[in-house]
């Protein structure tokens, strides 16, 4: 079967759309384990060396052991929140190469183009505005906030 050259530029854009689309996922994934585990071992270790610190009596020498608590935990913190910031990134990122190829696949010029456009990928695109609960622990990623960053 020989295809018509518009179609072969829409496989090649196609095959290479669909490996970003599986590369940023499995980026995603692999942030949102490493976000985790970092912040759950610094937050552990805040929490032992707080409660090492609180249990004794307080003198002068277990305060440097409540400064490294405090450190550890305000460490723990800010990997998360800039962990979410990437994770978000990402997740913007995945929403726009979904949208691509539901375009290209459907046929269709634009999103806007009613009569011919089709979603079959929709995963971040309709996951981009989670309520409260979710977003915290898995970054918000809101297409127009990452957009411009």
């Amino acid at each position: 079967m020989v295809l018509m050259p518009e179609m072969d530029e829409r496989r090649l854009a196609f095959d290479a759309l669909s490996l970003e689309y599986n590369s940023m996922r499995s980026e995603l994934v692999e942030k949102t384990t490493k976000n985790t585990q970092i912040i759950t071992l610094l937050g552990a270790a805040a929490v032992t060396l707080g409660t090492l610190a609180s249990t004794q009596k307080a003198d002068w020498a277990d305060w440097p052991l409540a400064i490294v608590a405090a450190a550890l935990l305000v460490l723990a913190i800010w990997g998360w929140a800039l962990g979410r910031y990437t994770i978000g990134k990402i997740s913007a990122h995945i929403a726009k190469v979904e949208e691509q190829i539901n375009v290209l696949v459907s046929g269709a010029r634009d999103t806007k183009d009613k009569e011919k456009y089709k979603v079959y990928l929709n995963w971040e695109t309709a996951h981009q505005n989670r309520p409260f609960p979710s977003w915290v622990f898995m970054g918000k990623g809101s297409a127009q906030r990452f957009e411009r960053s």
